[in-house]
């Protein structure tokens, strides 16, 4: 598979929810989120739903780290 596919973006975001809502490990999660955003970002362009997707589950696990946002709120 080319590691620069679809198959691989969903299989990253995927495992990256799962570790996320499980909150096992947000670091992990983070890198996945990362890189299935990257993939994305690159096979549809900035403004793709998918791309939206991606961007919205690196934020909530960037927020729970506390590396994003007003966290005194």
């Amino acid at each position: 598979m080319d590691q620069e596919s679809e198959g691989v973006a969903i299989g990253t975001f995927n495992i990256a929810d799962v570790l996320f809502h499980q909150g096992e490990d947000f670091i992990e999660a983070e890198k996945l989120a990362r890189e299935s955003l990257r993939i994305r970002t690159q096979l549809y362009g900035p403004d793709h739903s998918k791309v939206g997707l991606g961007r919205q589950l690196l934020a909530i696990n960037l927020k729970k780290q506390g590396k994003f946002g007003d966290e005194t709120k």
